[in-house]
């Protein structure tokens, strides 16, 4: 990382607002990639029942090893940019590090008494006793994946968090079905192969990372109160994502509570290939963050434009997506057994509620860089309460439909959170996020009507403002330019 002591830490003026966003769009498709043939390789494997324990399975481990971990990796996106000498971000990390996997083995030791109690409340049947063990596993294999890949994002090594990504998604997929042929069908054997994938590409970016910022002469010393501010930053990030993860479990617990298993399980397939577009929002959140970092310790220049264009792209590409699942859902329930297809009338649903998902991913990028991220738990504890009130309602008497319309609704409460927040702070919101915000309803058009819709979309953007503004369409014209000139390069 030569250089990096100057170079990373200018403003951004020098550099593409965009920067870093090819790389994880091009590891966010791969993993799709990758998670379409997890769907069509371990759905028909498991079945409904095992593959809806799975996917229990890992959302629990995630809510678990959140509230475990003080959301510390959180932090290395937002606090990295600020250092400015390598001998103070290893510093940072090691510690940070440290501390976090500290409380983590800790949490699972109380864990494992009362596992038996916890399995039996996720799955609401007994389950295999190697899954609920594996849940523990889970935990500190979980963090270093999660540090590694908060690492490699706040040095700016966005390739190298890309690798990670795509890395952890070809080992669970190869060693998923080598442990299915070893030991036999059972969704502890995909999970403990999930688990391996998360092992291998941590350690693999945190080692990146920790290359990244050679041990030198520096001056290691960290700013006074930076603890402080780093543990005020983290701390909400312990039960974010246990709000966060309400919105991927609770609409498929209420279904295996009320309908069994095998519902989850179905129910389970359609957000797996209706939620592809999410890779537009996780991919643009952390470069706008950082981007917007920069800005506002260099004090030059609109700091939040690109939050606004980001939010115009992502949706304008859910629609675009939207269009492909509709167009091919035939041929996705000809692929699948009539079991599976159960659950077809949830897609639009799921397109609507994925591309919201985006807007709220993006539009987060303001708290975070405001240190305010108790926006985050506010905005995913009102969404949270919304969602579980919802399913608790509506799945008993509508099963399926009533999970997908519940989870659909309640994403409107964690954007409205963020919205209030940013009109509190007197933080201008453009009138064409609104008009960002409407188009993802189009996907509950018929596909005839859907279709001239998202063209009609793409010809408001490109030829007026009304969705994506001038400067928008020139951030993304520039970093296109840049992807060429690369290319060009001999």
């Amino acid at each position: 990382m030569a250089g990096v002591e100057g170079s990373e830490m200018r403003g951004v003026a020098d550099a593409s607002p965009l920067k870093g966003f090819g790389a994880l769009l091009a590891s966010s498709l791969a993993a799709r990639a990758l998670g379409l043939l997890k769907l069509l390789l371990f759905a028909p494997l498991l079945g409904p029942a095992a593959f809806g324990a799975f996917r229990l399975a890992s959302s629990a481990a995630n809510i678990m090893f959140s509230l475990a971990a003080l959301g510390i990796h959180t932090s290395y996106l937002r606090y990295l940019p600020e250092l400015p000498r390598n001998a103070q971000r290893r510093r940072y990390m090691l510690r940070s590090l440290a501390l976090s996997m500290g409380c983590t083995l800790f949490v699972a030791l109380l864990l494992q008494p009362v596992l038996p109690r916890v399995t039996m409340f996720i799955f609401s049947e007994s389950t295999d006793p190697v899954l609920a063990l594996l849940l523990l596993v889970a935990l500190p294999t979980i963090l270093l994946y999660q540090s590694g890949t908060g690492i490699t994002r706040g040095l700016g090594l966005f390739a190298a968090s890309a690798f990670g990504e795509v890395l952890q998604n070809f080992l669970h997929v190869g060693l998923g079905l080598a442990a299915i042929m070893v030991l036999g069908v059972s969704a502890s054997a995909v999970f403990g192969a999930m688990l391996v994938g998360f092992l291998v590409a941590g350690v693999l970016m945190l080692a990146m990372g920790l290359r990244a910022t050679p041990k030198d002469a520096g001056d290691a010393t960290l700013p006074v109160g930076f603890g402080g501010r780093v543990l005020r930053f983290s701390v909400w990030y312990a039960l974010i994502p246990v709000c966060q993860y309400l919105f991927d479990f609770t609409d498929r617990w209420a279904l295996a509570r009320f309908r069994g298993l095998e519902s989850a399980g179905v129910y389970s397939l359609v957000p797996l290939f209706t939620g592809g577009m999410i890779v537009l929002g996780t991919s643009l959140a952390p470069v706008v963050a950082r981007t917007s970092t920069l800005a506002l310790s260099s004090k030059t220049g609109p700091v939040y434009t690109t939050v606004w264009s980001s939010i115009s792209i992502a949706v304008l590409g859910s629609l675009v997506y939207s269009v492909a699942i509709r167009l091919g859902e035939p041929l996705i329930w000809m692929v699948a057994s009539g079991q599976w297809a159960a659950a077809s009338s949830t897609v639009p649903w799921f397109l609507v509620y994925f591309s919201w998902f985006n807007a709220y991913y993006v539009i987060g990028a303001i708290a975070t860089v405001e240190e305010a991220t108790w926006v985050h738990l506010a905005s995913l504890g009102v969404g949270g309460a919304m969602n579980l009130a919802l399913n608790l309602i509506l799945v008993p008497s509508h099963g399926m439909e009533g999970a997908a319309f519940a989870t659909c609704v309640s994403i409107l409460g964690t954007i409205a959170t963020h919205v209030a927040f940013v009109q509190f702070r007197g933080i201008p919101i453009p009138g064409r996020f609104w008009v960002a915000l409407a188009l993802p309803l189009c996907a509950l058009m018929p596909v005839w009507a859907l279709v001239p819709v998202c063209i009609l979309a793409a010809v408001l953007a490109a030829g007026t403002s009304l969705i994506v503004d001038a400067q928008g369409k020139a951030e993304l014209l520039a970093y296109c330019r840049g992807i060429v000139r690369r290319f060009r390069r001999p």
